[in-house]
């Protein structure tokens, strides 16, 4: 008997609940489809933890899916999403760089979000060693599916929330704090997270161009939560099957940019 391995990974769902839902849902929908499969569930709320369940993986047990759930946008997956601890880290280098009269660099912002894995991080130590040592771990024709919001939105520019919640991408307008900001002073322009991956592992990456709404499977189709609760005037037992869809089309798929 030859076994395939599914990797199933979940970072911090903050409002929308808790990821391992989605990854329980999908395990039994895997186990439904493939007697053969062995399946491992990992919770991941830092971008650190992502690279060790990687870079231990035995490298005989070819990954046939490696599944992500993820709050995201275009250029990174914001794995520890809403952790205080991470805005606590986050407000102290903002205080500090404020005493010394300058902003974050792009480098104090990028190591700063732990919780974050940037398409820029996959160009910088210690992923560029980590590549090397992962990409060989997925089988031939395996693939990535990136469960979340935006991740394959392309040329990413960050921006700074102002005051009255609009969005300041211009670095020299003060009407919001420079923080994300910095993160445009490099690598531009940025590729999707989803495109990012692909190039990173060499294997397609889906991932998903619009926001995601949470949908279950009732009565043989799936349905937002929403409507869910209009027809049966309840919200739906985390016993039903859970996914996150995009809220326009479907994931799409992206695959390795050729090499010249």
């Amino acid at each position: 008997m030859v076994n395939n391995y599914y990797l199933l990974m979940h970072g911090r769902g903050g409002d929308l609940g808790n990821f391992k839902v989605f990854s329980d849902s999908h395990k039994k929908e895997i186990q439904k489809a493939d007697k053969d499969a062995i399946i491992v569930q990992e919770s991941i709320d830092r971008a650190r933890r992502f690279r060790e369940v990687l870079e231990a993986w035995p490298v005989a047990n070819k990954i046939k899916e490696l599944h992500i759930w993820s709050h995201s946008i275009g250029a990174g997956l914001f794995l520890g999403y809403h952790d205080p601890l991470l805005s606590t880290a986050r407000n102290a280098l903002i205080a500090q760089v404020t005493a010394m009269g300058r902003n974050p660099t792009f480098e104090e912002v990028r190591t700063t979000e732990v919780g974050a894995l940037f398409t820029d991080d996959l160009l910088a130590s210690p992923y560029t060693a980590t590549k090397g040592i992962v990409a060989p771990k997925f089988a031939k024709g395996a693939f990535i599916k990136l469960w979340g919001c935006n991740a394959a939105i392309s040329d990413w520019v960050y921006s700074d929330t102002a005051a009255d919640g609009s969005l300041i991408v211009d670095p020299a307008d003060t009407n919001a704090v420079y923080y994300w900001r910095a993160l445009n002073e490099r690598n531009r322009p940025k590729p999707s997270i989803a495109q990012a991956l692909a190039d990173f592992f060499g294997v397609r990456v889906f991932g998903a161009s619009s926001g995601s709404n949470i949908q279950v499977l009732k009565d043989g189709a799936w349905q937002g939560t929403d409507a869910y609760h209009k027809k049966f005037h309840k919200f739906p037992p985390g016993s039903l099957p859970h996914r996150l869809h995009p809220g326009k089309g479907n994931y799409g798929a992206y695959d390795p940019t050729p090499t010249p």
